[in-house]
């Protein structure tokens, strides 16, 4: 006991950050572990987003998906320069497991720990308790998508080493962390280089010396042309910029999210909406989050008037990412929001912060912060979270992951079991709508995936089976996956409302029998099931093939 008390007495802040990253990664775990139906489901809890990179599995097995162009796409580009390497690579040691989803849950436990610790440092020169910070950093952050992508994740780290730089005065190791910025998040880089260009505004005292500037000057410069080859390496910059030279809907289905029709950038107050939304993966529990963070920091304006503490570097980092916000949204609005993704939250964390400081006269403890807001996340989460469970299609990944290596498995391309098909059964899912911008990037733009997805879906609504038949010596599809549920009346009623629906409702609209084909399967299916949210079946194309069976056209 005299051990332990000796090591709180003496090492006071050192205890207060490990208990922080305790915390942290605790909290990490937690948010990977349950889902928002609510559910504890550690195999089958998934954020979306990182079933798009499920061609990283290639890196410890390269012989999966040997007919999916995406995947050969990325294993014969992304090779000894590649500056992406880095991070792909240091992704693929956790997605070892399987499935892997299971080691993702490890990296975000990790990152979050490691971006409290970021935090707490940060915060240590401001007035408020920096493990309180670093608390609301953690609850916060989590209810964003930040901790559970890639490379986003990285790009959080390289931006708080950034900040805690600019914190502690280290202005040398300022424009090599900006070229880290861009070897991390390069979408999100554009804000770190406006940062790292006004630090000599920001500290103009510091850089009244000449000779600093002048070093400065040079880094910058090496920087600069480090940036460059690095840009000049980089598979996202030379896939974004074919993109959008090609103008055919770069990431355009962000302008449908949170609202009921596709925001007009060109509007000022859809430019408002834009940026308070910031158009990215937040869910439900985001603006909760901030609305009891913005809470805080006018409760402690009001209880003890006077401007809310905010540290230097976060105010550098404001001024860096709405001068990348206003350079950028002109030619692409959702690349631009992508440049506040990491300022603005934090800069809310600091000013809840100094609330709650102002709130409790500087006498509030760690514990009555981190207890509460713990509750508060655990309890939000279960209902307003951004993990979703697979676990209703696991049978369908059970017969799936039994077929030979090369079969390509099709179905509905808005189909959340088709976006597990890579992950839980490891096989190749034939189209995915979420799939679309990759295919603009590197393969062979919008017009062979629309051609792509008009085959599919006139084959899932036809009225006889020749049209999936045809799927396999068009594209090697070998088996189709039909949920129920996408043949529902509710459904085929539903589809004409929502603008992502629109070309399947016509193709519904102009079969003669959209459910003949459906029926047909039904009938001829080599697998099905039944779950609680979910049923389906599996139809093999081999059935085409079958003497006195389906003709092809």
């Amino acid at each position: 006991m005299k051990l332990l008390k000796d090591l709180f007495s003496r090492y006071p802040a050192a205890v207060a950050a490990g208990g922080t990253a305790v915390f942290a990664a605790a909290a990490g775990l937690y948010a990977t572990l349950f889902t928002n139906l609510p559910s504890f489901d550690p195999k089958y809890a998934v954020y979306l987003d990182v079933a798009n990179f499920y061609w990283i599995q290639l890196w410890a097995d390269p012989g999966l998906f040997p007919k999916d162009p995406l995947a050969a796409w990325y294993l014969s580009r992304i090779q000894t320069f590649c500056t992406e390497l880095p991070w792909i690579w240091v992704t693929s040691l956790f997605m070892r497991i399987t499935p892997y989803t299971l080691g993702l849950r490890f990296l975000t436990a990790l990152a979050c720990a490691a971006g409290a610790l970021l935090v707490f440092r940060l915060a240590a020169r401001s007035a408020a308790r920096p493990a309180i910070t670093a608390v609301l950093f953690t609850v916060y952050f989590l209810s964003m998508d930040t901790f559970f992508g890639v490379p986003r994740v990285y790009g959080l780290l390289a931006f708080l080493a950034f900040l805690v730089a600019v914190e502690e005065k280290r202005f040398l190791l300022l424009p090599f962390l900006m070229v880290l910025s861009l070897l991390a998040y390069p979408i999100a880089a554009l804000g770190a280089a406006f940062s790292a260009l006004l630090v000599p505004l920001f500290f103009r005292a510091d850089f009244a010396d000449r000779r600093l500037l002048a070093r400065y000057a040079a880094a910058m410069a090496a920087a600069g042309l480090l940036c460059v080859v690095a840009i000049w390496g980089s598979a996202a910059g030379e896939g974004i910029g074919r993109a959008l030279q090609a103008g055919n809907g770069f990431e355009a289905y962000k302008l449908y999210q949170f609202v009921d029709r596709p925001l007009d950038t060109r509007n000022p107050l859809h430019l408002l909406a834009y940026f308070v939304l910031n158009l990215n993966e937040y869910g439900r529990l985001y603006p909760v989050m901030s609305a009891l963070l913005a809470l805080a920091a006018a409760a402690g304006a009001l209880a003890r008037p006077g401007w809310l503490f905010l540290p230097v570097s976060v105010k550098l980092s404001l001024a860096g990412a709405l001068a990348a916000f206003a350079a950028l949204y002109v030619l692409h609005p959702v690349s631009a929001s992508r440049q506040t993704v990491f300022a603005v939250p934090l800069a809310l964390v600091f000013l809840a912060a100094d609330g709650l400081r102002r709130l409790g006269r500087g006498r509030l403890r760690t514990l009555a912060v981190a207890a509460p807001a713990a509750l508060l996340f655990a309890a939000l989460y279960l209902r307003l979270g951004l993990r979703e469970s697979f676990r209703d299609y696991a049978p369908a990944y059970d017969y799936l992951a039994a077929l030979p290596r090369d079969a390509v498995v099709a179905g509905h391309p808005r189909s959340r079991l088709l976006m597990g098909v890579p992950i839980f059964a490891r096989r190749q899912a034939f189209l995915i709508d979420e799939h679309r911008d990759q295919y603009l990037m590197y393969l062979h733009g919008g017009a062979d995936f629309d051609a792509r997805r008009a085959a599919l879906v006139s084959a899932l609504y036809s009225a006889t089976p020749d049209g999936a038949c045809a799927l396999g010596p068009a594209y090697g599809v070998t088996h189709i996956v039909m949920e129920d549920g996408n043949y529902s009346r509710e459904y085929l009623d539903w589809a004409p409302t929502y603008p992502r629906e629109t070309e399947i409702s016509a193709i519904v609209a102009a079969a003669r029998e959209p459910l003949g084909f459906y029926g047909h399967a039904r009938k001829r299916a080599a697998f099905s099931w039944k779950s609680p949210r979910n049923s389906g079946l599996v139809f093999d194309l081999s059935e085409c093939r079958k003497k006195g069976g389906i003709r092809l056209p």
